[in-house]
């Protein structure tokens, strides 16, 4: 399964960053079970605690996984997420470079790696490692609209517009790069511009928070959500 991981961007003003975050690898246990002692079946009942942020019991059978089987992929890159979720970046960092240590193909975890980088403000590493999935994924639009974000953060606004516009493209439902539109624009004083892009964000999204910052956008730029 498939899970979206909004992170915050800074540039001049708030931007959302999307991340595509694959939690599950099977249709894990309900609460208070106990997985029998294969690695698969940990993996599975970690993902259903990561997918209800019961992040400590995650944690705990990741590293009874890890303890059958210290090379398991998805074991690190499943407690780098829960790490992330948490906001303990160094401790993900750690198990994402450990799941591509093993696997250097696996575009999540390069992809999540990318987002903690910019969580520790390192951008150029994000932007690499965001260019380093596009290489092997240029149709993803949750990826071109990452490192939009990174772009936008680095004030290099023309280039952050151009992955924008293709995160739209390539997915014209997804909410997330009509906003990063919609602030980039209103950074460049390119108010007309901004409200149609934040509207598009309004008619696609039903993030209360970022529904506010959307509407509060146009306010200020004069026009109505």
């Amino acid at each position: 399964m498939t899970r979206k991981w909004a992170i915050a961007v800074r540039c001049a003003l708030w931007v959302a960053l999307c991340l595509l975050l694959v939690t599950g690898c099977g249709g894990g246990q309900p609460s208070g079970s106990t997985p029998s002692g294969d690695v698969t079946s940990l993996l599975d009942a970690a993902s259903a605690d990561l997918d209800a942020q019961r992040y400590a019991d995650a944690e705990a059978k990741l590293q009874q996984a890890l303890d059958l089987d210290d090379r398991s992929v998805e074991a690190h890159y499943l407690l780098g997420n829960a790490y992330a979720k948490q906001e303990r970046f160094s401790e993900a960092e750690a198990e994402f470079l450990r799941a591509l240590e093993f696997d250097p193909h696996h575009a999540d975890a390069r992809s999540n790696l990318g987002v903690v980088l910019y969580s520790q403000q390192r951008l150029d590493k994000a932007r690499e490692a965001f260019e380093a999935v596009l290489a092997a994924r240029p149709d993803d639009a949750d990826v071109h609209y990452n490192l939009g974000g990174v772009l936008a953060a680095q004030n290099r606004f023309d280039e952050a517009i151009d992955h924008f516009q293709q995160a739209t493209v390539l997915d014209p439902e997804l909410a997330e790069p009509y906003l990063g539109l919609g602030s980039v624009y209103q950074l460049q004083g390119k108010n007309e511009q901004a409200i149609a892009a934040l509207r598009q964000f309004l008619d696609r999204s039903d993030d209360a928070q970022w529904r506010k910052h959307a509407e509060d956008l146009i306010r200020q730029m004069g026009g109505k959500p």
